[in-house]
């Protein structure tokens, strides 16, 4: 039993691998922010993040729930050795996604006249291509997520905006929307070559036609995931909107779109750890070792809530220091917004083990429940918040939805059962602790960060929160 969950699950090899890719996708985001805008210049750069916008708008509506219907079945099948059943189903996402990309695009086209600049056919045949390579690359990494290889799942989005920063950067100023329109056809074409390669194999109509009697389980089970967590994406995207309805001020609009932004950039890396550790657990569940399966959710919860601190920590130390270097002394505001949104880390942490409980024993009605209580809360809060502190009562709305959630979560899911192996109380106890020294020192706060920092690792590792012998097994070839 032991070796078989060992060929199943991750290893700290592919945990490297996996953290080799995201150096390699942030990276590309630091190039791609502190190159093309410059180049391009404040017009054709809005013209062309409209079109980036586009397309990951087309992609995500084809989404269907492919992630959770991926990584939730696939991996039983895998344990079954069940090769036929994952070529089944991930042939039947593929023709419905195209099936379904036809009229998507049609409505695009119709929709063109509405846009506030023309876009030529030219341009309309390039979105449409990168839209159908890229519906094709979705299934392909979602497939690699749900089989566990990382290092192809984690491909896709690590390598597009270097590739693209690389074309854009070989025509230099001599680029205009529509050649920015062929590059983007250029980077989804090759991206969903290479993929496509990789997972020739698992192509299979006779897979496809075989197990069409399960397929629509399958994409329910995934669909209710999609509704759930687009509620939740409500919350995170509609901030500056709502801002808008109450008239409070543009300039709250960017306070609260630079603090939002830089977030969802932190939180994203935080959420990657769990999105790829979930295969491995769910081919524990399948193998019906539930007592490993529940010391991965409870160590992955507790190093999750200690970086959440040392972040924190960070923010409140130099985070001020950085704002202003970045964007100059009158976006304060914006920090005081980005300080408030980065407590929403501790909530999330809570909240997303509670989804991986849910995708485990496959209960996305109690997982749609956790959006609709968060939403509800959120949509509450900013009626009561918004007028009054505009982008600063839109960021407490959000703390308030996201600590209300993971409350409920956290009893409506039975979460005490999977965190006796952590020592919550603890962790929460010195990291507040750490916090409220910094605001309270007379001293700089770089100064006091720095000294604080460095005492909540060493009392984490005297605690026994973080294990040293644990760290250093990722640098050896064991598995996980």
């Amino acid at each position: 039993m032991k070796e078989e969950i060992k060929s199943l699950t991750l290893t700290y090899k592919d945990a490297r691998i996996a953290f080799f890719w995201k150096c390699v996708e942030y990276t590309g985001l630091l190039l791609f922010l502190a190159l093309i805008p410059r180049m391009m210049g404040p017009q054709l750069y809005g013209d062309f993040a409209l079109l980036l916008s586009i397309i990951v708008l087309l992609v995500f509506s084809n989404a269907l729930g492919g992630m959770p219907t991926f990584g939730r079945f696939i991996p039983e099948f895998k344990v079954k050795g069940e090769i036929a059943s994952i070529r089944g189903v991930f042939t039947q996402f593929i023709i419905l996604r195209l099936i379904l990309a036809a009229p998507v695009i049609l409505f695009f086209l119709g929709l063109n006249s509405y846009f506030q600049w023309v876009i030529n056919n030219k341009i309309l045949i390039s979105l449409s291509l990168t839209y159908i390579f890229g519906i094709i690359s979705l299934s392909c990494y979602q497939l690699f997520y749900g089989l566990n290889k990382m290092g192809r799942y984690l491909f896709h989005g690590s390598s597009t905006r270097i590739l693209l920063v690389f074309l854009l950067l070989i025509y230099g100023g001599a680029v205009d929307i529509e050649k920015a329109s062929y590059m983007l056809v250029g980077v989804e074409l090759f991206l969903s070559c290479v993929l496509v390669f990789f997972a020739r194999k698992y192509f299979s109509l006779a897979a496809a036609i075989k197990y069409s009697s399960s397929f629509y389980s399958q994409l329910s089970f995934g669909l209710a995931f999609f509704v759930s967590n687009f509620l939740l994406m409500l919350i995170w995207r509609s901030g500056e909107a709502i801002i808008s309805l109450y008239s409070v001020g543009s300039e709250q609009v960017a306070f609260y779109n630079l603090s939002n932004s830089m977030f969802l950039a932190i939180n994203a890396l935080f959420a990657q750890v769990g999105t790829i550790l979930l295969p491995s657990i769910n081919a524990m569940h399948s193998l019906g070792d539930s007592n490993r399966r529940d010391d991965w959710l409870g160590g992955l919860f507790t190093y999750t809530v200690v970086l959440s601190f040392v972040v924190l920590i960070a923010i409140n130390s130099i985070g001020a220091f950085v704002f202003e270097l970045l964007l100059g002394g009158g976006y304060s505001e914006a920090f005081s917004n980005f300080k408030v949104l980065s407590i929403c880390l501790l909530p999330l942490s809570v909240i997303r083990l509670g989804q991986t409980v849910a995708l485990v024993h496959s209960r996305p009605k109690d997982n749609f429940l956790i959006s609709l209580i968060t939403l509800f809360v959120f949509s509450v809060s900013v009626i009561l918040l918004t007028e009054e502190y505009g982008a600063f009562g839109v960021s407490l709305s959000v703390v308030m939805a996201f600590f209300a959630s993971s409350f409920f979560s956290y009893y409506h899911f039975n979460l005490s059962e999977v965190l006796k192996v952590t020592d919550l109380g603890k962790v929460v106890g010195v990291g507040c602790f750490c916090l409220g020294i910094i605001e309270l020192s007379v001293l700089p706060k770089e100064v006091t960060g720095s000294i604080v920092l460095l005492t909540f690792i060493v009392l984490m590792f005297l605690m026994k929160i973080i294990n040293r012998k644990e760290i250093s097994r990722m640098f050896k070839k064991d598995a996980l």
